[in-house]
């Protein structure tokens, strides 16, 4: 395994066995649900939003994947996107949630 501050290429699947600030490279379409943002207050203690109903897929497969307000306010549903240097933060108010932080979205061409 590489260290954790490379990113790995990994398809939509593998994105639901990233550990705690792994990082990684996934390419897919992104489909946004219907559901509105949640409101949850981000480890810089400032509030955000995160659209938990999102899901992103390739050929292969599929996950169903948080997206925060800084994400999901710059992505278009059921677009092809490549998404840079996805790290996963285990949120504090609900362990559950994992939120993508430091991302870089590109769109295909």
């Amino acid at each position: 395994m590489q260290p954790r501050t490379i990113a790995t290429d990994i398809n939509s699947g593998d994105v639901q066995k990233l550990t705690h600030n792994q990082r990684a490279n996934v390419k897919g379409v992104i489909t946004l649900g219907e559901l509105p943002p949640k409101e949850v207050m981000k480890r810089n203690g400032q509030i955000g939003k995160v659209k938990e109903d999102c899901i992103i897929e390739d050929d292969t497969c599929y996950s169903t994947i948080p997206l925060s307000d800084d994400i999901n306010t710059n992505i278009q549903t059921s677009k092809y996107y490549t998404i840079k240097k996805l790290s996963v933060i285990p949120h504090w108010v609900q362990p559950q949630i994992l939120l993508f932080h430091k991302v870089t979205l590109s769109s295909k061409e």
